[in-house]
């Protein structure tokens, strides 16, 4: 009689622990769902910042050059941030390595 209680005890023990390792798998799924959720926003966001980047100091290149096509003169007030747009500014207004050096 007390092999079955013990089995009993043993059936319960296992039991929880199933159900216990259930509720973890469930937290644990919600946890990868938010955590892709937020990588893949990042990622957009990423994206997007790349894209501007690279774009914005192009329509500035291309805006210069189709002045200069037509003959008028082209000035660009002040450097963009972006690596691009330094060149651009370096190419329509003839700065050297040592302008961008003075600038810091």
């Amino acid at each position: 009689m007390e092999e079955r209680i013990g089995i009993g005890l043993f059936a319960a023990d296992l039991e929880t622990a199933i159900l216990k390792s259930i509720d973890e798998s469930q937290h644990n799924r919600k946890i990868v769902a938010l955590a892709t959720l937020a990588l893949f926003g990042l990622t957009l966001w990423f994206i997007h910042q790349m894209i501007s980047g690279l774009t914005q100091p192009l329509a500035i290149a291309v805006e210069s050059a189709n002045s200069i096509a037509e003959g008028r003169a082209v000035r660009i007030e002040a450097a963009p941030k972006a690596d691009i747009g330094n060149l651009d500014y370096g190419v329509f207004t003839g700065a050297t390595i040592e302008t961008f050096k003075a600038q810091g």
